[in-house]
């Protein structure tokens, strides 16, 4: 990051607690134009966000991210995508309905929404 004397910065915090099991974090879009709070000498903190890239909201080990890309809803190592996804392959292969391609069209659209 520049700062208004050309400066570099790259040690900014994005979030004022350094717990990585419970944060809010809002991750500004690379060359976009932020607002740095000073918390001391050294250390400073993004305030504002001109362009943002994604929100995740992590509270243990369930995430909550929005991005360009998608929601994606995860927790540990399950995300709600491989959940949809694989309830869709157990219906096709249990039941065989005479529609399996609006089957696989709801599957499509469900990874096109999720991450």
């Amino acid at each position: 990051m520049l700062f208004e004397h050309e400066v570099e910065k790259y040690d900014i915090r994005l979030r004022a607690i350094a717990s990585e099991n419970h944060s809010i974090d809002i991750l500004p879009k690379i060359g976009s134009n932020v607002v740095l709070g000073k918390l001391d000498d050294s250390d400073y903190i993004v305030i504002a966000y001109d362009e943002i890239t994604s929100y995740r909201i992590t509270v243990g080990s369930t995430v909550l991210k929005l991005s360009a890309d998608g929601f994606l809803i995860q927790k540990g190592k399950e995300t709600l995508k491989a959940i949809f996804s694989d309830f869709v392959d157990q219906v096709l292969k249990v039941y065989a309905p005479k529609d399996v391609a609006g089957l696989m069209t709801i599957k499509q659209r469900l990874n096109d929404l999720l991450e």
